[in-house]
């Protein structure tokens, strides 16, 4: 029987936990070396890799300080069978957890571009959702996440249980290693512990997310999510660079306005349709020089609509896209999103207003209704009704293939179709689709293609293609009923879809962006920089309400004028898209930008620093002080 010293053991076993985050990283770093990752230089990779290894050592520890305390107690009976076995197995299934959580990393970090932050709490309610993805598309990560585990249980055994005694600690030596494990949770020896923010040592973001580990981001945004750090600058140094975006900084309520009738001899209908996934990039009327043949009807509607060719989602994930549109809120560091408490907020609600002004409400969406918990979030924002999954009768024939976890398209406009048709006018309805989520299913009507497959380019642009078509049969039906010719349709996509190509950082934000109305509107093509922040106050215009609202955005009927599109997101880095240049901070140093104007200097890109940090230092303190709403 071999004696081992616990301190020599407990290196060995903190090595190997190591070495799996670095094979994960390695495993990120291959799957996205062509999109995300192929701006970095090619010696810049080892250095990225190596200072990984303290954010590694930091989220692992942090996991194992217990089992890791238990084993090294400097007593006879710490080093028995009895006592040592069951707390190494503890430390084992630690290690064994982390890895899951890491490759469920790895497969979320393609569809927005970041690690997960506090994405599994908006998820713990959606388990069979959960089970659809494991047991689906990412089936092959589940089996060969089983098999690292099995295979690494008969090794844990061999190495360390199997004709092993042991050789108590020292005192000298648990001193030592409590000392360690301290140093390497904290990651440094300054007074404040290593953060998400440490991570981004360069100006280049893919660096920091090259660099971080998915337990670690989750874990500090979850524990840090009330804390917000940014550079707060003097109320006369915002003054002129606010009032450029019609932001008055003395203000009692900076935000708060009040929109005047567009049309006020007969109120309008409103149809707000938020599209999964559909990329601008994807959509040809859109896209640059892209052909893909999947948004025929879209495109056609284009040339009849005034089209916003810069267009951008506030963030990368629906519930942001959401709360944006229906609040003019964009979703910020340090406050909770739409259905994890933002409801608590005192608020503009876009369905409220429209309620008080006669309007009948509703709020559909394609996937199940506890989804987002939108069942509930619908009712808070002022929807009178509201509908999901298990609402809508099936239509068509989909075949044998398993149910789409977010719905399909063609039942869920035929039935708000048919709602609408029964509320008194007029009416705004908000419809949310979801058969272009990942896991794709290969639909009716959708492209002709050989190469469908849950999770590829060829499947998304399939289910793209009906969803286009249905979205062709909503509108072919709406009308002819009597309400079409007095209602605006609004059409804009959640957010992009950008795992399968290298994108610019413009395209991985820009969405499509159509108001359809022929009574109201004559086509044109408009270039005004703008986003979901502004399809609030142009709603509250278009439907007169005689009622104050604050918003951050401002209405798309003005022509004129300059604003500033906010890219944020809960645990994002904050950034500003101008039509001069783009720009990306962390709240305390800037990451990014790019101009692509010639007139736009240094000056100019402070001028944007002030305005971005401006707006959010102003969001914070109004809410804060009670002053967002009057």
């Amino acid at each position: 029987m071999h004696r081992l010293s616990v301190s020599k053991v407990l290196l060995y076993k903190i090595l190997i936990v190591l070495a799996v985050f670095s094979v994960v990283r390695v495993a990120l770093y291959l799957t996205y070396r062509n999109t995300l990752f192929s701006d970095l230089p090619m010696s810049q990779h080892w250095i990225d890799f190596l200072v990984g290894i303290r954010f590694d050592a930091s989220a692992a520890l942090t996991f194992l300080c217990l089992p890791i305390l238990m084993m090294i107690l400097p007593f006879r009976f710490a080093a028995s069978k009895l006592w040592y076995r069951p707390w190494s197995w503890v430390f084992f299934i630690f290690s064994i957890l982390m890895l899951v959580f890491l490759i469920g990393d790895l497969l979320y970090f393609g569809q927005v571009n970041r690690h997960v932050a506090d994405e599994l709490l908006l998820l713990k309610e959606d388990a069979a959702f959960l089970v659809d993805l494991a047991l689906g598309p990412h089936l092959d990560a589940v089996l060969l996440v089983f098999i690292v585990a099995m295979l690494g249980a008969y090794g844990w055994y061999l190495a360390f249980h199997k004709n092993r005694s042991l050789n108590k600690c020292s005192w000298l030596q648990f001193f030592m290693i409590i000392l360690t494990t301290g140093l390497l949770i904290r990651g440094s020896v300054s007074l404040k512990p290593i953060n998400i923010i440490d991570a981004f040592i360069s100006e280049k973001s893919a660096e920091g997310q090259l660099i971080l580990n998915g337990v670690f981001s989750a874990w500090h945004a979850s524990r840090n999510s009330q804390k917000v750090e940014y550079t707060k600058f003097a109320d006369d140094k915002l003054r002129l660079p606010l009032a450029n975006l019609g932001i008055d900084i003395d203000a009692k309520h900076p935000f708060s306005r009040k929109a005047v009738a567009k049309y006020p001899s007969e109120r309008p209908n409103i149809v707000i349709i938020l599209l999964e996934s559909w990329s601008s990039f994807y959509v040809d009327s859109f896209g640059k020089n892209s052909e893909f043949g999947s948004t025929s009807f879209f495109d056609q509607l284009a040339s009849q609509s005034l089209k916003f060719e810069n267009f951008y989602a506030n963030g990368t994930r629906s519930i942001e896209a959401i709360q944006s549109i229906l609040t003019s809120f964009p979703s910020l560091k340090g406050i909770p999103t739409l259905g994890l408490g933002f409801e608590l907020l005192s608020v503009s609600k876009l369905g409220g207003i429209a309620k008080s002004q006669g309007y009948e409400t509703m709020f559909a969406q394609s996937s199940p209704r506890r989804s987002f918990r939108l069942d509930a979030a619908a009712k808070a924002l002022g929807f009178q009704y509201y509908y999901g999954m298990e609402d809508y009768p099936m239509l068509l024939d989909y075949g044998d293939q398993p149910k789409p976890r977010f719905g399909y398209d063609y039942e869920t406009y035929m039935f708000s179709l048919q709602k609408i048709n029964e509320y008194r006018k007029p009416f705004l309805s908000f419809i949310f689709t979801g058969t272009t989520h990942t896991p794709f299913i290969n639909p009716p009507h959708g492209r002709s293609s050989e190469d469908h497959h849950v999770d590829n380019e060829s499947g998304f642009l399939n289910t793209l293609h009906y969803a286009d078509w249905s979205l062709r049969e909503f509108m072919a039906a709406a009308k002819k009923q009597p309400w079409f010719d007095n209602t605006i349709f609004i059409l804009t996509a959640d957010h992009t879809y950008t795992p399968y190509r290298h994108f610019s950082f413009l395209e991985r934000y820009q969405v499509p962006l159509l108001v359809y109305g022929p009574k109201f509107f004559t086509p044109e093509t408009r270039t005004r920089y703008s986003s979901h922040l502004d399809i609030f106050p142009t709603v509250v215009e278009l439907i007169g309400a005689d009622q104050s609202f604050s918003s951050v955005g401002g209405s798309l009927l003005q022509e004129d004028g300059e604003s500033v599109v906010l890219i944020s997101g809960r645990f994002g880095n904050p950034a500003a898209i101008s039509s001069k240049a783009w720009l990306q901070h962390t709240g305390t140093k800037r990451l990014e930008e790019q101009t692509y104007n010639s007139q736009c200097m240094e000056a100019c890109l402070d001028e944007m620093e002030l305005q971005l940090l401006g707006v959010n230092q102003l969001l914070y303190e109004t809410l804060r002080q009670n002053k967002w709403l009057k």
